[in-house]
């Protein structure tokens, strides 16, 4: 134990009651559907980091799905502002793109609210209909394709982001179809500034952040991970990009 001079093991979640990390964290999500990913970061933080998550905002063209997202979170916030901090999730914009209209303005005003110092964590499951092989066209189309061209909003949301406010730190969650071809994988990773080949699912991190880790199974993983290394092969699992919140 800490109080014997022996620090946790790598499992042991910090203590609810004394956070370790000061870092506040706030999550902007690309084609957000139910605001799922919301869901659990909302969940891992108020287990492990109580009032570190400082709220999100999300991006979703269907306006059914977006009002319900919108008016669950504000019902929650309301009844938890009583009792402690209620993070915030609101929604920024219909179609991804209009983040980037009106020279970002929409950008500009959610950074506005996010304090210095803070991490931004990019998440989005662009649509991947052209860029698996298992489209009509064998995945020939791939991220110029009509629908998974929209991946590159994810990547240029966290140039805009970092290039507004050089102080955060950033990082991204992309996921997409583990099938798509190699020139559009590596297209993939590169506008994440990543390796072709990582050693496992990679990070995407900022300047900021000095010492990203490989975390889960990729096409040379470790031999805990070959089943997903296996899927990802078969063609059916998805590449995921993200990095260790050492900072967080």
């Amino acid at each position: 134990s800490e109080a014997d001079g022996h620090p946790p093991g790598p499992s042991a979640p910090p203590s609810p009651s004394a956070p370790r990390f000061p870092r506040r964290l706030f999550i902007i999500s690309l084609f957000d559907g139910v605001g799922t990913a919301f869901v659990a970061f909302s969940s891992l933080c108020e287990s492990y980091h109580p009032g570190r998550l400082g709220g999100g905002w999300f991006a979703e063209i269907d306006h059914k799905l977006a009002e319900a997202t919108e008016r669950t979170w504000a019902e929650a916030a309301n009844i938890t502002l009583r009792r402690s901090h209620a993070p915030f999730y609101r929604r920024a914009a219909a179609d991804v793109w209009d983040l980037f209209r009106n020279q970002g303005t929409s950008i500009h005003s959610m950074l506005a609210l996010i304090e210095p110092g803070a991490m931004v964590l990019i998440i989005g499951g662009s649509p991947c209909q052209q860029l698996t092989t298992m489209s009509r066209l064998k995945g020939a189309t791939g991220l110029c394709g009509h629908d998974s061209k929209h991946f590159f909003a994810i990547p240029l949301l966290r140039w805009a982001v970092e290039a507004a406010r050089p102080d955060l730190t950033t990082h991204v969650l992309a996921e997409n179809a583990g099938s798509m071809l190699p020139i559009f994988r590596h297209a993939f990773m590169a506008a994440l500034g990543l390796p072709k080949d990582p050693p496992a699912a990679a990070s995407a991190t900022s300047p900021n952040h000095k010492q990203p880790i490989p975390t889960g199974g990729g096409r040379r993983a470790a031999a805990s991970n070959n089943s997903e290394a296996e899927a990802r092969n078969a063609g059916y699992a998805p590449i995921l990009c993200t990095a260790r919140f050492s900072g967080f």
